[in-house]
């Protein structure tokens, strides 16, 4: 029985720290506010939430209790799979918001969904990679605040050097747009990487 409730736990909303939910929150107040001040054009507010709501990813690897939920017979990665699947419903509930407040009020040129997604995607990508790689390199058990930052930042630090190296990707830009993709999969891959046990290595 005390096993179950380990798992149980691991798939719970309290497994996530506070910080994770607002950051969702926080996540649609750019589309929010633009509509409430009466702007039309939310493309800044649908980037702004792809990114925030990307960079979720990072409190996955969130913690605390590791040194109980280690005795679970679930493995580190499922753990981790388990949180991340808890938060991508967060996420798609504040996806649904923004499209919804996109449909109400939008009347600039059209968004690019997919373009949002793949720099959602890809900052998710450079959180989860940060929190586990955080985790196994120094055993920090609540590496999520960090991490978010850092898949926060990232797309943007990519933008700006996109203007000297032109292979590069930029937000908000169809040109090179496709590699966004590469720079999620080397994320996502080096975080199932660094989500092994380490017993397993």
């Amino acid at each position: 029985m005390h096993v179950l409730n380990l798992d149980r736990t691991c798939f719970s909303i309290r497994s996530l720290p506070s910080s994770a939910l607002a950051a969702v929150g926080l996540a649609a107040v750019p589309a929010v506010a633009t509509v409430v001040l009466g702007g039309s054009d939310l493309a800044g507010a649908a980037v702004a939430a792809s990114l925030i709501g990307g960079s979720l990813a990072g409190f996955a690897a969130d913690e605390p209790d590791a040194a109980v939920l280690e005795a679970s017979p679930t493995t580190l990665l499922v753990r981790r799979l388990r949180r991340l699947a808890v938060l991508v419903t967060y996420v798609a509930a504040l996806g649904a918001v923004v499209a919804g407040l996109v449909w109400y009020a939008h009347d600039g040129p059209p968004i690019a969904v997919v373009a949002r997604a793949r720099e959602g995607v890809a900052a998710g990508g450079l959180a989860a990679a940060t929190a586990t790689w955080l985790t196994r390199r120094t055993g920090e058990r609540r590496p999520g605040s960090v991490a978010f930052l850092a898949g926060l930042l990232g797309p943007l630090l990519v933008s700006a050097l996109a203007f000297r190296l032109h292979g590069l990707p930029a937000v908000n830009s169809p040109q090179n747009a496709a590699r966004w993709w590469w720079l999620a999969a080397a994320g996502w891959a080096l975080a199932l990487w660094w989500s092994r046990d380490q017993a397993r290595r």
